[in-house]
């Protein structure tokens, strides 16, 4: 899921971040108007300049919702469902308008899925040789990290209980080096079928561990598994009113912005390898346009140099527009 705040990846992944609108990027060098632009305002002016409006007003009216502190909230209706569960409620504070909704994909019927699913044994295989190493903990980077590491308090990521563990891969859309070289066999898998992905990571689901129902935040991503270790049979997830088994060697993909819930029956410990994917409905200019947004979110020098060039582009097109009045006047 993307939701825009900075959070680890044990967490539900990405969020706007709601303080935005507080903070001041004020530049000695950015000339006005655009000095004194609250953060969300530069985000926002940053964003017309580096595409067309009409091409990502769905990206920016989800990032001015989230400056003004909206959050998408209310049942789903959806033909052919019991819609009367309570489970059957999106809530994101990311949120994308008209993206349809579907509480489980057909996961094959993507490429990049297809092809993950029909080389699972390799993953298990890697995933299965790396971990029985008693070294791992010291050879990788956040090894098994819970839903609470690095102090995020988001209600969201809380609901996956204290057991429920993660080791990333990626992270944003960045690989993580050091995990990226212990694992060189699905990294290259995953490079190769050309998922779509955010995050990558590895997930336990400890026996007798329950996660609780709970939104992710986040419409414009989904969320997939691959089965690696699973007690089948045991082990459930809930999405709205629709009920699955996780399966060794099976793709899931799954909205996270409905209400959703897990549980692992079994007396073992469950793994999958998890990716945050971009929603398919998004065009692929959206996608460059949130990209941009979580950039700024991670490196916020970025906008001062875009929109210094957008200033001085403005200043450039108005000389070249007093030019051609001149000429004509002669």
């Amino acid at each position: 899921m993307i939701r825009f705040v900075v959070a680890m990846v044990a967490a539900p992944a990405w969020a706007w971040t709601a303080t935005c609108g507080a903070i001041r990027m004020v530049s000695p060098r950015c000339p006005d108007p655009l000095a004194g632009l609250s953060f969300a305002e530069q985000v926002d002016a940053s964003l017309k300049w580096k595409f067309n409006p009409k091409d990502i007003h769905r990206v920016l009216g989800s990032w001015r919702m989230m400056a003004r502190g909206e959050v998408r909230r209310g049942p789903i209706s959806l033909s052919g469902h019991d819609n009367s569960d309570p489970f059957m409620r999106q809530e994101a504070d990311s949120f994308i308008d008209n993206l349809p909704i579907v509480l489980f994909y057909e996961p094959l019927q993507y490429v990049w899925a297809a092809q993950l699913e029909a080389e699972a044994d390799l993953v298990l295989q890697e995933f299965l040789e790396v971990t029985g190493d008693s070294s791992l903990e010291s050879r990788g980077n956040n090894v098994w990290i819970d839903a609470g590491a690095g102090g995020v308090e988001d209600p969201n990521a809380l609901a996956y209980g204290p057991e429920w563990r993660t080791l990333a891969l990626q992270v944003r859309g960045v690989w993580d080096p050091v995990n990226v070289a212990l694992f060189p066999k699905t990294v290259d898998l995953l490079r190769r079928v050309g998922a779509p992905t955010v995050e990558i990571f590895f997930a336990k689901m400890p026996a007798g561990s329950v996660i609780n129902p709970h939104s992710d935040g986040c419409n414009f991503h989904l969320t997939s598994h691959l089965g690696l270790v699973v007690p089948e049979g045991q082990c459930w997830l809930k999405v709205g009113d629709q009920k699955r088994y996780w399966q060794n060697g099976k793709m899931m993909l799954f909205d996270t912005s409905v209400i959703h819930a897990a549980e692992n029956e079994a007396l073992t410990d469950r793994y999958v390898l998890m990716l945050r994917v971009w929603h398919p409905s998004l065009s692929s200019t959206e996608v460059e346009a949130i990209n941009w947004i979580f950039n700024c979110l991670d490196e916020p020098e970025l906008l001062q140099t875009a929109l210094e060039e957008a200033a001085t582009s403005k200043g450039k097109d108005r000389r070249k527009s007093r030019q051609r009045k001149a000429l004509r006047s002669r």
